[in-house]
């Protein structure tokens, strides 16, 4: 157990995934998706059974997945009752100190699965000229806590 500011955590643990549309005696140690629209991840264990909630992995890809470049997304427990409909979540990511690649994820939290968004596959320079590469990241595991 962790003893974070007086809240007692208990060890992380990779959550057992599932691609959506694929036979679900299939265990997908890694997922590595850019979690586009037509993606979703089904969750063996629910977000409500988590003590705290989720830790998404995302890592760099350029060809397949890198092991570098990861960020993590932590999705408090309470955030997913709280939020019936799923409102989107964005996190922003970086591949390096230099911010060479530079991306942000949209997606959706139900309590059993996580649902993708088209953009997340996509690279360009958006309407403030910063260019993004969200096809630089993919979702790796999915950690409860």
């Amino acid at each position: 157990k962790i003893n974070i500011n007086g809240i007692q955590i208990k060890g992380c643990h990779k959550i057992r995934t599932l691609k959506d549309g694929t036979d679900s005696s299939y265990n997908y140690d890694s997922i590595d998706w850019y979690m586009d629209g037509a993606k979703t991840v089904l969750l063996e264990e629910t977000v409500s059974s988590q003590q705290n909630g989720l830790i998404l992995v995302w890592s760099f890809y350029n060809g397949g997945a890198k092991n570098w470049g990861w960020n993590f997304t932590v999705i408090p427990k309470l955030f997913v009752p709280d939020n019936p409909d799923g409102g989107g979540m964005s996190t922003f990511m970086s591949e390096a100190a230099t911010l060479g690649n530079v991306g942000v994820k949209y997606f959706y939290v139900r309590d059993d699965r996580i649902l993708g968004n088209d953009n997340n596959a996509k690279s360009g320079t958006g309407p403030s000229g910063i260019k993004y590469y969200n096809n630089r990241f993919v979702l790796r595991w999915v950690y409860g806590f």
